[in-house]
């Protein structure tokens, strides 16, 4: 026999001062979570209060998932997906680094190279990672510099303000100690990896740390809120 149950979930828009709404459009509010960082969607109060209450009537007998050695299968496929390039994706960004004249070391263990490039604004620490059993290849430009506890709310809400205008790529936080960095990424599965996208990942990554890199200076040392320091950045 069914039996129903009243699910009451808990909101943490709900708790007090946790939540910055940055938005509201046809009626879905944009928020912000300062403890964590991260930005969410979801209904109006009211709305979510009819959804609160709502019955859900689960089936009587939970279908059983099948057993699939999932681990033996893309152990397979990545077997495969290696034996299909003609050349490695770490030799294909390090060709690059030498094209380019960067002065970069290998680190072969976690087949990716680091470097470090100067923009107009600061100098910068970049990351190439490669991950060939998957055909990716993640590159992160990080700041040199850390951003204080007491401001990490307010880094968060500009990095969320600024991502939902960028074409390509997002700014990321370590929420644990300030660490700010912009990521690209780019997945050739099925294909090859050839120069001009390392190159397409790598010039995003400096051009909007240097871009955005006075408006998070104007948070954390004068002061500035992080819609201000966005806004005035965006409008130069």
């Amino acid at each position: 026999m069914k039996q129903s149950r009243t699910q009451v979930r808990h909101d943490v828009r709900d708790d007090p001062g946790r939540m910055i709404q940055l938005a509201e459009e046809g009626g879905i509010e944009t928020w912000l979570d300062t403890q964590t960082g991260m930005q969410s969607v979801g209904l109006p109060q009211r709305q979510r209060s009819l959804l609160d209450e709502a019955t859900i009537e689960p089936e009587e007998e939970p279908k059983p998932a099948f057993e699939v050695d999932f681990d033996a299968i893309l152990a397979e496929m990545s077997l495969l997906e290696a034996q299909k390039r003609s050349e490695s994706l770490l030799d294909v960004v390090k060709r690059v680094m030498e094209q380019r004249g960067f002065s970069y070391e290998t680190v072969e263990e976690h087949s990716m190279v680091t470097l470090f490039l100067k923009g107009e604004q600061a100098t910068y620490r970049m990351l190439i990672v490669t991950l060939e059993s998957a055909g990716m290849v993640s590159c992160m430009t990080k700041g040199m510099f850390f951003v204080p506890a007491e401001h990490r709310a307010a880094i968060a809400e500009a990095m969320t303000r600024a991502n939902y205008s960028l074409p390509f790529g997002n700014f990321e936080m370590d929420w644990s100690d300030g660490e700010v960095r912009f990521r690209t990424g780019i997945d050739v599965e099925g294909g090859e990896l050839v120069e001009q996208m390392v190159n397409n990942l790598i010039g995003p990554g400096v051009t909007n740390m240097d871009r955005y890199h006075g408006a998070f200076m104007k948070i954390v040392h004068a002061g500035a809120t992080a819609e201000s320091a966005i806004r005035d950045m965006e409008e130069v």
